[in-house]
């Protein structure tokens, strides 16, 4: 179940919902028929701040506390004056990391790419030393950035990313439908081996292939030659035999997506491609209520199409045993075989053949040879939302001591930068004179992840005037006696501690409990905190 007013996902038996307050609606039934309205949301002290927070904060995988699956916490929060802004960032009640929704970063992505891997070690590394002079002589014409050890590993990582991030630096780029091979000798009797299909779809077990769920699964994004649209990559790597037995194509369109899914044999053959457009991709398979085109392969030769679309299903067939092997499938009038086409659809079946075929292989080899890069990415704003262009992106490694890299924010208040996708947590600093910096921690980056939004930040001037903050806590999962709201949790404590996602140490700016109310109310200089909540029997949740 979602809520009906931010989409967040609602764990079982939830009243309200933990992010935004909205009551969920009663599935019981009235004798009348009718769904009874929903309880309004307790009485606040002041207008209460619906939907405060943002949906991109990036969780870690592990709870700080032990869970306590049985209750949730939610928080509604009102601001006393116009320059205080608290970061939300949810945990418990949000998917984790490897859950976390397809980005679409088709309008951030710039010169972003890998070079060859070719050569000796030593003109690799001559060639990363030479970018990773030209980076950071920029940034310490500015004194923000200073080289560090070159055999550590922290000084490898920050000169990969000069690298990534230098001017220099090739897109990656696919020419998807390029034809270099020809499609594999015609017999008229073959018939689609179903298996690879099958197995990584989890209907069957076979010794050479698992099910997708059982895959490593690994991101990348390309730019497509011949379009220029991002084509991001989700790949299904077997990890006994490290071959992508699926991998799936989502190319941005002006007016949607388009995704082909590509299946591969053990030997890295084509075995079944489904392309179709959608307007918003979710991970599936090809079931037959779904409209696109499928191209079934056998040694590299195209058995069956099978278009599907608003006029019903047709399967043209190379030969009469996969016409029979259809038969119990698909009814005799969606059947053709090839021999019997004219000569039109007979040259429109060869050249989907060999466009097909084509872009199945030029996927595999591009794809699996293209270096892993994801993006960090997101908005600085002051703290009237606007942009605010030339604040310092400054990226540290896990511990926050040593600086890798920085960036300027640009005019429109957006910031990115490139870094390997590999497993690491980085932390970030954005600075600007007669500003308050502003700390965002534990940013995770894997393979699994290809452009990584942040939550939004604002920097306010230095000197301002302290605000107030009130908070009103309740239970998402319980109604009080009357029906009209949620149960309101006295006795709970609040944390602060500034920054985006700062969920341990000592250095706690302020503190409090909730009266029988549920209410706090806490004084704080203007500025991005992250609230820790925390309640006997409850689970603890930050915002």
């Amino acid at each position: 179940m979602f809520c009906v007013n931010c989409g967040m996902q609602l764990p079982d038996g939830s009243k309200f919902c933990p992010n935004c307050g909205q009551p969920v609606l009663r599935a019981d039934v009235s004798a009348t028929g009718e769904t009874p309205p929903p309880p309004e949301l307790p009485k606040t002290p002041s207008e209460p701040l619906s939907g405060a927070g943002t949906d991109s904060g990036d969780a870690p995988t592990g709870s700080l506390e032990p869970k306590k699956p049985s209750k949730l916490i939610i928080f509604l929060g009102c601001l006393v004056g116009l320059a205080l802004v608290i970061a939300v960032i949810f945990f418990a009640t949000r998917p984790h990391d490897d859950e976390q929704e397809k980005v679409n970063v088709s309008e951030f992505y710039e010169n972003a790419d890998t070079t060859e891997n070719e050569g000796e070690d030593s003109n690799q590394n001559e060639t990363a030393e030479e970018a990773g002079e030209i980076a950071a002589g920029d940034a310490e014409q500015s004194g923000e950035l200073a080289l560090l050890p070159e055999d550590t590993k922290e000084g490898k990582l920050q000169r990969e990313i000069m690298q990534m991030n230098s001017a220099s630096y090739e897109e990656q780029m696919i020419d998807v439908y390029e034809i270099k091979r020809k499609a594999g000798k015609r017999d008229s009797s073959y018939v689609w081996n179903d298996t690879v299909f099958y197995t990584l779809e989890g209907y069957r077990e076979h010794n050479d292939y698992l099910n997708k769920n059982q895959c490593t699964l690994v991101k990348k994004e390309l730019i497509n030659k011949e379009s220029g649209n991002i084509m991001d990559y989700e790949i299904y790597l077997n990890p006994q035999t490290n071959v992508a037995n699926k991998i799936v194509s989502i190319e941005y369109l002006e007016d949607g997506i388009e995704v082909t899914e590509y299946y591969y044999t053990k030997n890295k053959k084509p075995s079944f491609v489904f392309q179709y457009q959608t307007d918003n991709y979710v991970s599936s398979y090809a079931t037959p209520d779904k409209k696109g085109q499928r191209f079934l392969f056998n040694k590299d030769c195209l058995v069956t199409w099978r278009k599907i679309d608003q006029n019903g299903t047709k399967n043209f067939c190379i030969g009469n045993n996969e016409i029979n092997r259809l038969k119990g499938q698909w009814g005799k009038n969606t059947l053709f075989l090839y021999s019997g086409l004219n000569s039109d659809q007979k040259k429109k079946f060869d050249k989907l053949e060999k466009r097909m075929l084509n872009a199945a292989y030029n996927t595999y080899e591009t794809v699996m040879n293209a270096e892993g890069i994801s993006i960090i990415q997101g908005y600085v704003y002051d703290k009237n939302m606007a942009p605010l262009p030339e604040a310092t992106i400054e990226l540290y490694d896990e511990s926050f001591e040593k600086q890798l890299f920085c960036a300027s924010v640009k005019t429109d208040g957006t910031y990115r930068i490139y870094v390997p996708s590999e497993a690491y947590e980085y932390n970030i600093r954005v600075v600007k004179d007669g500003y308050g910096d502003c700390d965002i921690y534990r940013v995770v980056i894997s393979d699994e992840l290809i452009g990584v939004y942040q939550d939004s930040i604002y920097l306010f001037e230095s000197g301002l005037d302290d605000k107030e903050v009130s908070i009103i806590l309740g239970d998402a999962l319980n109604y009080n006696e009357s029906g009209t709201g949620m149960v309101l949790l006295s006795n709970a404590k609040v944390n602060v501690r500034k920054g985006i996602n700062n969920r341990t140490g000592s250095q706690i700016v302020a503190t409090g409990i909730t009266d029988n109310s549920g209410y706090i109310s806490l004084i704080l200089p203007p500025g991005v905190y992250t609230l820790e909540v925390m309640a006997d029997g409850y689970e603890t949740m930050y915002y």
